[in-house]
């Protein structure tokens, strides 16, 4: 992905081609003026040649070898021109100085969002961070190497430019170059250097910054793999809040976390977006819940629609995508989501995907048609398998939106009527071809630079909160089973987390919209009530007792233990992605975990049966902030 603008300096007086232009019409009107006036004056052509340069330049010295005497009207002409030019490059010259002034004179007072690096990427966010309202200013953060022209661009824009040398040890000088930084009321770091610079430079700020600091850092990284071996040195730093994102991740999180775009049945996603609503009117009114006892988890599964997704193409999203949708598309604690990938050579590019995972089926449904995108065997494949298990969703990740387009109008006959995808880094790219499609209206684009390239999408506040949010309640929850405090607040239980662990709260935050679906399908179908109301109802149950009487309880209740396991196999998921396997302790570093057991049934009669209470809240805290 990359972005058709940056930062938007004011120009340089002495770099703006009216001024150049300008000083050209001025000397040329001087030599003409100088030549007219002083040639064949003086007896010879070299004193005439001397002559002609001296009344040039007394020209453009604000004075005039013909003292007040009318001139030539070309000399005239000359009389104003050349000293306005001279007085312009004097302004030049000190420009740089009145904008060092300038910002000197307007710090940054809190509130503003700290850039590292200058490339094209940083610019970018920094084009957008000057117009966003949510932040006071921009503080970039360059190599002291970083070229001169570059800083002065920066500064001329209204940005704060810090220069440090990320080589030195600790000196006066790089102490007082972090102090201007000002990390402490800073709302937020972004990084967008190149990695593995990006890391190290993260790492020199993170060793030298304020005790207690507290800050928010958005670390791009395209490399799962190498980010994965830098986040364990990097949980090091506890006052660094780290959060590491690539591009297409956020394109990703957009298009499935913004509840613009379901990926769900029509009868499943009338149930999200019942659950997206108010749940208060449903607090005093907790309705009559019919009987359920007996009910399997196969029952259950009948009732609830089975999504089924289609992806055209890999491209520059299809990676992250497929990631995403294998742990936030689930809807049974018996199955992983059903998932078709076409196009050419996507085989091999989903083998790089999921190289870590030990058991494929485990986290994902695969059907793979290595097909022409545009083809008509691509259309009567896609219509023999939606014969069967009809497609809920399609996305485009095809690196050439245009082409993802007029696949997409070739496969409308099998893809009528269901929610479909583009990926499209700029929309001006495809817009005629979109308004001319007679299905054209109904195609979301997403991964617009617009929309990824902006400091709200990778601050991501909204996904934050409901993280923090979630991470309290469990960490309430830890303490209640092991008998430890609880958190003072979200923040408290949020400091320390490793990076895995916020990424779990993460994916949790953003699964709750398909668990909260499957919630009102169940309890519409098997309870007579909907969602919110058997919310209310479990909170009831569950309120006042031991951990042992709560795993009881969620045992001893189908659709409770049904969620339960539905949120367990979510989250088996997420560290399945990571390459972790089950293992008789909690290693990160060895990708272990003792809760990773697959069948249900053995794993609440095992020793780690209380913990069920974790899953079980997560159907419960589906009212946390938006």
């Amino acid at each position: 992905m990359s972005s058709r603008e940056g930062v938007a300096p004011r120009k340089s007086i002495a770099r703006s081609p009216y001024f150049m232009t300008f000083a050209a019409v001025a000397f040329l009107a001087a030599l003409i003026a100088g030549l007219q006036v002083e040639w064949g004056k003086n007896g010879n052509s070299w004193t005439d040649a001397s002559m002609t340069v001296y009344a040039v330049m007394k020209l453009f010295l604000f004075d005039s070898v013909l003292e007040g005497d009318p001139g030539p009207p070309v000399y005239e002409v000359a009389r104003w021109l050349a000293p306005m030019t001279t007085a312009a490059g004097v302004l030049a010259v000190f420009e740089v100085f009145a904008v060092d002034l300038r910002l000197r004179l307007h710090p940054v007072s809190g509130n503003h969002v700290v850039v590292l690096g200058c490339g094209e990427r940083s610019r970018a966010i920094m084009h957008e961070i000057l117009g966003w309202k949510e932040a006071s200013g921009v503080v970039c953060v360059v190599p002291d190497t970083t070229p001169l022209d570059d800083v002065r661009s920066l500064k001329s824009a209204g940005i704060q430019v810090v220069a440090v040398d990320y080589d030195a040890n600790d000196t006066a000088e790089e102490a007082r170059a972090i102090a201007r930084i000002h990390l402490e009321s800073a709302r937020g770091i972004i990084s967008m250097e190149p990695e593995p610079a990006t890391f190290g430079h993260v790492r020199w700020l993170a060793a030298r910054a304020p005790k207690g600091v507290g800050a928010t850092v958005h670390v791009n990284s395209e490399s799962r793999r190498l980010r994965e071996i830098v986040e364990r040195d990097m949980d090091n730093f506890p006052d660094f809040d780290m959060h590491y994102f690539s591009l297409s991740e956020l394109a990703s999180y957009q298009l499935l976390g913004s509840g613009e775009f379901s990926i769900l049945p029509s009868a499943l996603d009338a149930s999200r977006r019942f659950m997206a609503g108010d749940p208060a009117p449903w607090n005093e009114e907790p309705g009559r819940i019919l009987p359920y006892g007996g009910l399997t988890f196969e029952q259950i599964d009948a009732a609830v629609a089975e999504p089924h997704v289609l992806v055209v193409g890999m491209g520059q999203v299809g990676g992250e995508l497929l990631a995403m949708l294998a742990n936030l598309g689930i809807t049974s604690p018996n199955r992983p989501l059903r998932v078709t990938v076409a196009g050419r050579g996507v085989g091999e590019q989903i083998d790089d995907v999921f190289a870590q995972v030990e058991d494929l089926s485990k986290v994902i449904d695969l059907t793979v048609l290595d097909v022409n995108p545009e083809g008509r065997a691509m259309r009567d494949a896609l219509a023999g398998i939606s014969a069967e298990r009809p497609f809920s969703a399609a996305v485009y990740a095809l690196e050439d939106s245009r082409g993802s387009l007029l696949s997409a109008d070739f496969m409308m006959p099998v893809l009528a009527g269901i929610n479909t995808a583009v990926w499209c880094p700029h929309r001006a790219d495809v817009d005629p071809i979109l308004n001319a499609m007679p299905e054209g209206s109904r195609i979301r684009l997403f991964g617009l630079d617009s929309e990824v390239l902006n400091p709200g999408a990778i601050l991501a506040e909204r996904y934050l909160e409901q993280a923090r949010h979630f991470n309290l309640v469990y960490a309430q929850t830890d303490a209640r089973i092991s008998g430890g405090l609880p958190p003072i607040n979200a923040q408290e239980a949020w400091t320390g987390l490793s990076t895995v662990k916020k990424e779990s709260s993460f994916a949790q935050a953003l699964h709750r919209h398909v668990k909260g679906a499957v919630l009102d399908a169940t309890a519409r179908a098997f309870a007579g009530v909907n969602g919110f109301q058997l919310i209310n109802h479990w909170e009831r149950v569950l309120e006042g007792l031991t951990a042992a009487e709560q795993a009881d309880a969620i045992a001893a209740d189908p659709l409770l233990s049904y969620m339960s396991a539905l949120e367990h196999r979510r989250w088996a998921t997420f560290y399945y992605l990571r390459g972790f396997t089950w293992g008789e302790t909690k290693d990160e570093v060895g990708r272990t975990h003792d809760c990773l057991v697959d069948d249900w049934d053995a794993f609440i009669a095992g020793p780690r049966r209380e913990t069920i209470a974790y899953d079980a809240f997560a159907s419960l805290i589906l009212d946390g902030p938006e």
